[in-house]
């Protein structure tokens, strides 16, 4: 009788109308469904440094491109020039989300995705920005310095990169300007005002090499180079006559910009320096030797000392060593009398 009822049970359709076993068969398949849906697709590398140069972010930007789910869509990529980090716990969501057979090996796993971009840099805003002032200022050679002296303005990749100033203008008293910048088409531009000095520039003397105190200065000894004005201040030496008969009034450094205040005309003639001494006229001239009892400059009176005769005469400093004394009085006679 038993074994009647098993054969029964193995040939008989049940009320769903499937056979006993088949029956078994779906209820296990249906247990297992939601493992088999949630087992992982394809197994995924971390791709670290990624370089994009597209609007959104897929699966394969993160975890390669060999898997299964590879173009689906995590999110928006980054602005350009911008990037973002997916630490450890955001890319094991995004594993278990998509189904990637990937686990981490250490709490610092991370994918750290750029968006690729062109770029409009300071330096090219016043590159551009010299260009254009210059036919409007007086100056035609002006030290330009932005508001914003970080600007960066980045810009899709795949992109052309057009940009272009407007309304420009400059202040010469203020000697300031303003402008708009316009990057990118007209349907996705972007206006950027701008601000900012525009400063004459002046060619000043700057030291070549340390200099001491009391050395005589040559123009071989300055270089000339442009400096905005207000660097180089009101005594600044802009010109090569400046330098003529000069000497340093203190030690000065190296490519130091020389100014008025820093040189005073030089001595020809130092205390206790021989000198010599020389008196002319029509129908004869006189030398002797001497020696000065103060510092003296080019045209300067100085009172110098006969050394034969000790007696001192007023002369008139003529060169590096040499002074006149007019024939007259007691000058004449102190530079013939000997001791």
């Amino acid at each position: 009788m038993k074994d009647e009822m098993m054969n029964k049970d193995r040939s008989t359709p049940n009320a769903y109308g499937l056979w006993p076993r088949a029956s078994k068969l779906l209820l296990l398949l249906a247990a297992l469904a939601p493992v088999l849906m949630a087992a992982p697709c394809g197994a995924g590398t971390l791709r670290g440094e990624v370089l994009l140069d597209k609007d959104m972010i897929t699966v394969g930007d993160i975890f390669g491109a060999s898997i299964a789910n590879a173009d689906k869509v995590v999110g928006p990529a980054p602005a350009p020039g911008r990037k973002v980090v997916y630490d450890v716990m955001a890319l094991s969501a995004l594993a278990r989300t998509f189904g990637v057979a990937w686990q981490p090996q250490s709490n610092y796993d991370q994918v750290t995705l750029t968006r690729a971009s062109q770029v409009i840099t300071a330096a090219m805003v016043k590159e551009r920005l010299e260009a254009e002032l210059a036919s409007k200022a007086s100056e035609k050679q002006l030290d330009i310095a932005l508001d914003n002296p970080n600007l960066e303005i980045n810009r899709p990749a795949s992109e052309k990169l057009d940009w272009r100033l407007v309304d420009l203008s400059y202040d010469p008293v203020r000697r300031r300007f303003s402008a708009s910048l316009i990057v990118g088409a007209d349907a996705h531009s972007e206006v950027i005002a701008l601000g900012g000095r525009a400063m004459p520039m002046v060619q000043v003397a700057v030291l070549n090499r340390a200099f001491p105190a009391g050395g005589t200065l040559s123009e071989g000894d300055v270089e000339w180079l442009p400096t905005p004005i207000d660097k180089a201040g009101a005594d600044a030496i802009t010109d090569a006559t400046q330098l003529q008969g000069m000497e340093t009034r203190r030690g000065l450094a190296g490519k130091s910009i020389l100014r008025l205040r820093d040189v005073t005309k030089a001595r020809l003639v130092v205390k206790g320096s021989l000198v010599t001494m020389k008196v002319e006229t029509p129908a004869m001239q006189i030398t002797a030797q001497g020696r000065a009892l103060s510092d003296a400059v080019m045209g300067e009176t100085v009172r110098v000392m006969n050394t034969q005769s000790n007696r001192t005469v007023d002369a008139v400093v003529t060169g590096a060593g040499q002074v006149s004394v007019t024939p007259a009085g007691d000058n004449h006679v102190a530079l013939n009398e000997k001791k």
